[in-house]
């Protein structure tokens, strides 16, 4: 059970950001107690080594 304040940020390419998010803030499950499969449509993914 660990409490995570997140926000984010999208980019059409590296000179153009958009502006950051709003903060989100989520807790993940127990040990031994099954995540929900999707919360809030997030998705994170890793920034490819080429692209910074």
């Amino acid at each position: 059970m660990t409490t995570y304040d997140v926000r984010v940020r999208g980019y059409c390419d590296l000179s153009v950001p958009f502006p950051w998010s709003n903060v989100y803030t989520f807790t993940t499950a127990p040990a031994g107690m099954e995540s929900p499969r999707e919360t809030y449509g997030l998705h994170l993914f890793q920034t490819p080594q080429n692209m910074l």
